[in-house]
C-alpha cells in the first residue's frame, strides 16, 4: 500500500516557503520496497511519574493472567512510574485512543502516553484509503496533545469570526470543546455553502514552536456535506485542507467512525505576534474546534507508539477486510514511523517508537485466536518497551 500523495497536515517554514512535512524523511526500504525493520526510537523518561496506556485489548492485557502481568504494569513498575492509568478498550481503534485522552488535563512533561493501537483499524479497514487517513489523523492528534501549550476555542472571545456561525459539540468526536460548557468556549461551524472566516492572533515566546488548528472532519459517505477551506498565516496561504474522506465510517460496535478530529500544524515561525486565519470555501460545512499554540520541547510530554503487531494465520483470518498480511502491517507501521521521524526532524525528541515485532513470539506467546498475547508475550513486550527508553531504571 503506497502512502497517498499530499496526505500531510504538517507544514514547516523554511525561509519564505512552507514545506509539507512528508518531504523531510522516509524510512529505509529493503529490496522488496518494504522496510525490513523499524528500529526502536528511544525517548528520555527520567522525569515521568504518570503513564496513560491507550489502545485495544493488547494494551488492556485481556489475556494476561493478572494485572501485574500486563506489559504496561510490568514496565511502569520496573521503570519507577508510580501512577498507571490504563484507558485501553478491547476491540477499539486509534480514534478511541485519542478521544480517551483529548479532554484530560495533566502535566505533560511528567506524563507518558504509551500507545498500542491501530491493529483493529487495519483489520477492519484493510487497504481502504480512508482507514489510512483515520489512523494518520489520530496519530497526529495524539502527538499534538503532548506538545500544545495553549488551546483557544473557536467560539471564544479570543477568536474573531466573520459570517454566520453555529455552535458544535466537537467533544463528541474527539475534540476539545463542546457547546458552551465553559461560558463562551465552544466549537463552531459555518453551514454548507456559507461564507465566513475565523481569525486568531497569538504571540510566540522563546522556545515555542508554532501553531495548529483542530477541525472536525467526516468520512464523506455516511456523513457528507463537509467542504474545504484555506488557512493563512500572516496573510500567506499555507494550507487547503479537505474536511471530507478523513475517516472510514466503519463501525467497531461502539464508535461509528463517521467523524474525526483533523489537526493541521505549522512550525518554523519566529518569536512574536502572528495571525492565523481559516476561510471557508463556501462549498460545505467547515467545523473548527480550536486554535492552538505549540509549546517548547522542554514542556512537552513523551509519547511512545508501538509497531503494529503481527498476527498468526488464525489472527489474520479473523479480519473483516482484505488485511490478512504482514505487508499491510508494514504499510501502516511505515506511515507512523515516518511521521515520528518528521516530528523528530523538527526537534521533537520526546516522540518515540517501540519495535514490537522484533520481540513478540509468534508461537507460544500467542493465544489460540492468533492475535492476543499471553503472559510470555507480555513479558517480551516489556523488554521491547525498555529498548525505547534512553535511561532505563531497571
Amino acid at each position: 500500500m503506497r502512502e497517498p500523495k499530499g496526505f500531510t497536515n504538517t507544514y514547516f517554514k523554511r525561509g519564505a516557503k512552507w514545506v509539507p512535512g512528508n518531504s523531510f524523511y522516509r524510512a529505509a526500504k529493503g529490496q522488496s520496497g518494504h522496510p525490513v525493520e523499524f528500529p526502536s526510537i528511544p525517548v528520555d523518561l527520567t522525569d515521568v511519574t504518570t503513564c496513560y496506556g491507550l489502545g485495544d485489548s493488547l494494551m488492556a492485557g485481556s489475556f494476561a493472567t493478572a494485572t501485574a502481568e500486563r506489559f504496561i504494569n510490568q514496565f511502569c513498575t520496573q521503570q519507577g512510574i508510580t501512577t498507571i492509568n490504563n484507558l485501553a478498550q478491547g476491540g477499539r481503534g486509534l480514534w478511541r485512543a485519542h478521544e480517551e485522552i483529548s479532554d484530560l488535563s495533566y502535566t505533560r512533561n511528567t506524563t507518558l502516553l504509551l500507545v498500542c493501537a491501530g491493529l483493529n483499524d487495519m483489520k477492519r479497514g484493510g487497504f481502504n484509503v480512508r482507514t489510512y487517513s483515520k489512523v494518520r489523523n489520530s496519530i497526529r492528534c495524539l502527538i499534538n496533545k503532548q506538545i500544545i501549550s495553549a488551546i483557544t476555542a473557536s467560539g471564544s472571545s479570543g477568536v474573531t469570526r466573520t459570517g454566520t456561525f453555529t455552535q458544535f459539540d466537537c467533544r463528541l468526536y474527539g475534540g476539545y470543546f463542546g457547546t458552551g460548557t465553559l461560558p463562551g468556549n465552544f466549537g463552531s461551524f459555518i453551514s454548507a455553502g456559507g461564507a465566513g472566516n475565523w481569525s486568531r492572533t497569538f504571540t510566540l515566546t522563546t522556545g515555542q514552536r508554532g501553531c495548529s488548528v483542530l477541525f472536525s472532519a467526516a468520512d464523506g459517505v455516511t456523513v457528507s456535506g463537509y467542504g474545504t477551506c484555506k488557512i493563512y498565516i500572516d496573510g500567506i496561504l499555507v494550507a487547503e485542507p479537505n474536511l471530507m474522506f478523513q475517516t472510514d465510517g466503519i463501525n467497531d460496535g461502539a464508535e461509528a467512525n463517521t467523524r474525526i478530529p483533523l489537526m493541521v500544524d505549522f512550525y518554523g515561525l519566529t518569536e512574536g505576534s502572528h495571525t492565523i486565519q481559516v476561510v471557508s470555501d463556501a462549498n460545505g460545512f467547515v467545523v473548527v474546534d480550536s486554535f492552538n499554540v505549540i509549546g517548547t520541547v522542554a514542556a512537552s510530554g513523551p509519547i511512545l507508539f508501538c509497531e503494529f503487531p503481527y498476527c498468526d494465520d488464525n489472527g489474520y483470518r479473523s479480519a473483516t477486510a482484505d488485511s490478512g498480511t504482514r505487508k499491510l502491517s508494514h504499510s501502516y507501521s511505515r506511515m507512523i514511523y515516518n511521521m515520528i521521524l518528521e516530528y523528530r526532524e523538527m526537534g521533537w525528541t520526546k516522540i518515540g517508537w517501540v519495535n514490537t515485532n522484533k520481540w513478540i513470539n509468534q508461537g507460544p506467546g500467542m493465544d489460540v485466536d492468533g492475535t492476543h498475547w499471553n503472559d510470555l508475550n507480555n513479558d517480551l513486550m516489556t523488554k521491547a518497551i525498555f529498548k525505547a527508553v534512553k535511561y532505563p531504571r531497571k
